[in-house]
C-alpha cells in the first residue's frame, strides 16, 4: 500500500513493455478501523483512489488510444431497515 511500489512496478513495466492494450483499476479494500499507508494516507482511500490515479498517471504514456471510463461506487453499504 505504498505509493514506491506503484512507481516501483510502472518503472519494472515500461521495461519490458513498449505500450499498454487496456488499464482496468480495480480495488476494494475497506479497513473497520481507521489505519494509513507508508505515504501516511489513509489506508482505504490510498489504496482505492491515490494509488490507481498514480498508477494511471504514470502509464498514459504507454497507452496508445486512450478512453476513460471511470466508475466510482461510494455506495459501499446499504443499510435495510
Amino acid at each position: 500500500a505504498s505509493l514506491q511500489s506503484v512507481r516501483n512496478f510502472v518503472a519494472e513495466f515500461l521495461n519490458e513493455e513498449s505500450y499498454l492494450d487496456i488499464l482496468i483499476n480495480n480495488a476494494g479494500l475497506m479497513t473497520p478501523t481507521r489505519c494509513v499507508t507508508e505515504d501516511d494516507i489513509e489506508m482505504t482511500f490510498g489504496v482505492n483512489y491515490v494509488g490507481h490515479f498514480l498508477l494511471t498517471n504514470l502509464l498514459l504514456q504507454s497507452l496508445g488510444v486512450v478512453f476513460l471510463i471511470c466508475l466510482s461506487f461510494f455506495n459501499a453499504h446499504i443499510y435495510y431497515k
